[in-house]
């Protein structure tokens, strides 16, 4: 029959079971009296009929707490029953003499069980107007009187007896008032103890009071040295501004705001002789609507001691620094290499000319020579072209040089690339083939490290290549970007092909020349040698009388570059 609002709590329950069981029990005494008086007694006087009246209203007492859960209310509303029922047997028992007259003092002490000051002043009042109107309205002369001794005597012990039982109902109530917040107590102690936040109360009046954490283990000082506006004391004198900041704008809104300062530690006051020691603190200010006992809302404030995240992310800063330090020294020793090969290079291809020039060269029966020559001349093209990329991307990632993004014409780009590569190709027997859409298409890049790139793409396919493979490159257009994919075929065995390791470097290489332009690459190496290579490069807006490749009726011809 209890309130389903109050069913499970450990404190009101037993007190809606309480006054439950005291109203039905009262109910079910009257009835159980009243046929009792008429079968031994015969009519019940006037008194008796006021007596099984008042015991009976217990039960719809009972049913409007059952329904409604307003515990004080039906404690005001038993007390006042009470106190009608005892004016009117007064009135019927010899007015102010009566033996009622003493039971008028334990009206307000049951409203006193409703927990509610007004009650209790109601309930008094009303008890003063009963007095009155007895003492102002003569009984009638049909009263019965009921002023003998033994009557008052029996009325008075009935009285304590009702009284004393209850106080024992309040002193009840009030024993497991105190067991509840003992237990709440060290519910609270425990969680503090495990607990490594701190939770504050910032007061409008400026003033910090302790909601819940540890703060002998968060600040290393006792509650009894914070005391005013200490929270704004210890914060560090650079981060007020913002911390301030960040509570005027929790205040103005009804969101949280999170802040990050320092904070002083340790029993050590503002002004104290010796270095101060902070710590790094995470504070989430939010607007709360529980209001103090002066009708402040205020801010409820969390505080997380954030220090290790703090030196972990300083040592990760440091560690970044080094490593960009480090980095900036080994582009500075790959691009001294490459100058001090550029030269040696170049030699190569001069020397090579010269021997091409001269007579015993061309004459017939010097193959041999004329194949070493090629040699030679194929071996200074690929170290100038690997020293050009070494170049171009140790000035990139030193800062030696920013990009510079103009409009490529993709096509034309390929074209002269395919020109460059197609005598390193002829020297090792790989043929070259293009397929792109009809329609020209123009990508913002940089043209050195596009060339670099497409370069380095067509080396990394040539130095896993062999006698009498392909390499073929098909350009596609899609949503916002260009898809260039390199596919090595496989034609025939050979058992001088390269292993994919040795050619890492080369990967690696054009893996960070893509992303310089914003472009992302896939790469894959079957077990039988064929390579597959994917640059997805951004692309500008499409030309007009352009059309999705997809959509077209035919596919490109593939062409050979000659």
């Amino acid at each position: 029959m209890v309130h389903p609002n109050w069913a499970n709590d450990h404190l009101e329950a037993p007190r809606h079971r309480a006054f439950l069981a005291v109203a039905l029990v009262t109910g079910v005494l009257s009835l159980v009296f009243l046929p009792l008086h008429l079968a031994l007694f015969g009519p019940t006087p006037l008194p008796l009929v006021l007596l099984i009246s008042w015991m009976l209203a217990q039960w719809p007492l009972a049913h409007y707490l059952s329904q409604t859960g307003r515990l004080d209310r039906a404690y005001g509303l038993s007390a006042f029953c009470f106190a009608a029922f005892l004016g009117a047997m007064a009135y019927v028992t010899g007015g102010p003499a009566s033996f009622a007259m003493i039971w008028l003092a334990v009206v307000p002490l049951e409203a006193a069980l409703s927990g509610s000051r007004r009650m209790v002043l109601t309930a008094s009042l009303a008890c003063a107007v009963v007095v009155g109107v007895l003492y102002a309205v003569a009984p009638a002369s049909t009263a019965t009187n009921f002023s003998d001794p033994f009557l008052m005597t029996v009325s008075g012990i009935a009285a304590l007896l009702y009284t004393g039982g209850l106080c024992a109902r309040l002193v009840a109530d009030m024993k497991r008032m105190k067991t509840r917040l003992e237990t709440r107590e060290d519910e609270t102690r425990l969680l503090n103890q495990g607990t490594g936040n701190l939770v504050l109360r910032c007061c409008e009046s400026g003033g910090t009071h302790f909601v819940g954490g540890n703060p002998e283990r968060f600040l290393g000082t006792t509650k009894r040295q914070l005391r005013g506006n200490w929270l704004f004391q210890r914060i560090h004198v650079a981060d007020r501004p913002a911390y301030l900041q960040e509570l005027s704008e929790a205040r103005a809104g009804s969101t949280s705001r999170r802040s990050e300062f320092r904070l002083r530690h340790g029993a050590n006051e503002p002004g104290d002789e010796g270095t101060a020691d902070y710590i790094w603190v995470s504070a989430e200010a939010q607007p709360t609507r529980a209001r103090d006992n002066k009708g402040d809302a205020g801010l409820l404030l969390c505080l997380s001691n954030i220090t290790e995240r703090k030196e972990a992310d300083q040592d990760h800063d440091l560690a970044c620094t080094a490593i960009q330090e480090e980095l900036h020294r080994k582009n500075g020793l790959v691009a001294a290499a490459g100058v001090q090969l550029r030269g040696p290079a170049e030699n190569f291809v001069k020397l090579g000319n010269l021997l091409n020039a001269m007579p015993e060269t061309r004459h017939e029966g010097a193959e041999r020579t004329r194949a070493v020559v090629d040699e030679l001349m194929r071996t200074g093209r690929q170290l100038m072209q690997t020293v050009d990329g070494l170049e171009e991307t140790a000035a990139l990632d030193a800062g030696l040089r920013s990009l510079d993004i103009t409009a490529i014409d993709l096509q034309e780009a390929l074209e002269i690339v395919g020109a460059e590569m197609q005598p390193l190709a002829d020297s090792v027997s790989v043929a070259l083939s293009m397929s792109m859409p009809h329609c020209r298409t123009t990508i913002p890049a940089d043209r050195k490290v596009i060339h670099n790139l497409l370069i380095q793409s067509f080396r990394a396919m040539l130095d896993n290549a062999a006698d009498g493979d392909q390499i073929s490159l098909t350009a596609s257009r899609g949503r916002g970007a260009v898809e260039l994919t390199l596919q090595m075929s496989v034609l025939a065995e050979n058992d001088n092909r390269n292993e994919s390791q040795e050619n890492a470097f080369r990967f690696t290489m054009v893996e960070h020349l893509c992303a310089m332009q914003g472009g992302v690459t896939e790469s894959h190496v079957e077990p039988n040698g064929e390579c597959r290579l994917m640059l997805r490069l951004p692309c500008a807006a499409p030309v007009s009388g352009y059309s999705e490749p997809e959509k077209q009726d035919k596919t490109p011809p593939a062409r050979r570059i000659a």
